[in-house]
């Protein structure tokens, strides 16, 4: 069946009806989604600059519809780890701790999303990070913990990007916590983090222990996500006083959307705004 072209009356009268659900952003969303099959389907390409009506009813619904805030994501700092640590370590470290905890670390320390580290399902086939995609500099003395990540989502042709871990030396350290976990993890190809019945970690179950750790230590985990690790080591890099044009690159930003991921303390404003 050949589609019909869009006109401007039914994309207006879609947007109208989408208003009822959803923000503006998302219903623009679904019209740039209208306009790709559109344009694939070899018909005229439905622009907002040649539906003046439609451009104004957008307007019009953005300004009348309530905004919708989604609850702003907390991130993991150094203090919350070292006292997740400390927690751990008072008890007999299992097997998937020392896991979760070279999971936090990598998180943390490689700024990365938490799509990057985990895996997408329950399969061991299908993995984002290999064990094979990790390596070091030295098997004698270690001081660089390399991670090949294959694709990201600012790497949607697959070409693949490196990511450098240094020694620190102290109690949090990449390099020891990924290096303990390796030194037990069974010598089977597949997705780098898994539990101890072999099942990969998903981002669900990244969040899930994460929050619990987190509730452990005295924390309120509500607003803490999978993204808290990349947000968090944002924010650190931002105090420790490394520029922007640095986090940038740590954190493999193609812009500088990333200021909107740092979190400076309330104490700081109120101090800035008595200078």
């Amino acid at each position: 069946m050949t589609p019909l072209p869009l006109t401007e009356h039914s994309q207006t009268a879609f947007a109208a009806y989408l208003s009822r659900s959803v923000s503006t952003k998302t219903i623009r969303v679904y019209l740039c989604a209208l306009r790709f099959y559109q344009i694939r389907a070899g018909l005229p390409d439905p622009t907002l600059s040649t539906s003046p009506r439609l451009t104004y009813v957008l307007k019009g619904i953005q300004r009348t519809s309530p905004s919708h805030h989604r609850p702003q994501r907390l991130p993991v700092t150094p203090e919350l780890l070292l006292r997740i640590h400390t927690l751990w370590s008072n008890h007999s470290l299992s097997f998937d701790k020392v896991m979760l905890w070279a999971a936090f670390c990598l998180g943390f320390f490689g700024f990365l999303r938490s799509g990057e580290f985990t895996s997408p399902s329950q399969n061991p086939n299908e993995c984002i990070l290999s064990v094979s995609d990790v390596s070091i500099d030295s098997r004698q003395s270690p001081q660089v913990l390399t991670v090949f990540l294959r694709r990201s989502k600012t790497d949607q042709f697959g070409a693949g990007s490196y990511v450098h871990l240094g020694r620190t030396g102290t109690l949090l350290c990449p390099v020891a916590a990924v290096l303990a976990y390796l030194s037990i993890r069974p010598s089977t190809p597949g997705p780098l983090f898994i539990f101890h019945d072999g099942t990969p970690l998903s981002r669900i179950q990244l969040i899930s222990h994460l929050r619990h750790a987190l509730s452990q230590v005295g924390a309120n985990p509500t607003n803490f996500s999978g993204h808290s690790f990349r947000i968090g080591a944002a924010s650190t890099a931002a105090a420790a006083g490394f520029s922007d044009s640095f986090i940038q690159k740590l954190g493999r930003w193609q812009s500088t959307a990333f200021t909107a991921y740092i979190r400076t303390p309330i104490d700081n404003l109120a101090a800035a705004s008595g200078v």
